[in-house]
């Protein structure tokens, strides 16, 4: 079962904009003052995606995470890709989280995508 922006296909305005409802990753939320274009969470297992519009630059979205995984000691696992920017970083528990992100062609802003893949707790680490 998976759900998109927490209801649905539901949308909500705020501040003069409108932005997909759902969850920001637990604990870790979202780069500061970006928007959330999609949230899909897979029902029941520990894997997510998340899709974010910010008017950082996408050196900067990725270093948000750098510092926010850094600080609670997760290792980075990946280097940029050519024409973007994008890390993985991997915790103690063997969980992996990818973000990337990369100039909008259609605007000035970066979308920043935030997978999480996990391991199912059914599972033995």
């Amino acid at each position: 079962d998976v759900r998109q922006g927490g209801r649905g296909s539901d949308r909500a305005e705020a501040g003069g904009g409108v932005f997909s409802l759902g969850e920001n990753p637990a604990g870790i939320g979202r780069v500061p003052g970006s928007k959330r274009l999609m949230s899909a969470v897979v029902e029941g297992s520990p894997f997510s995606l998340r899709v974010y519009r910010s008017h950082e630059s996408a050196e900067q979205a990725v270093a948000y995470y750098e510092k926010t995984f850094d600080a609670r000691g997760w290792m980075r696992v990946a280097r940029p890709a050519p024409n973007m920017e994008a890390r993985a970083f991997l915790d103690p528990g063997g969980s992996m989280v990818v973000v990337s992100a990369a100039k909008d062609p259609d605007s000035e802003d970066t979308l920043v995508s935030f997978g999480e893949l996990g391991i199912p707790t059914d599972r033995p680490r």
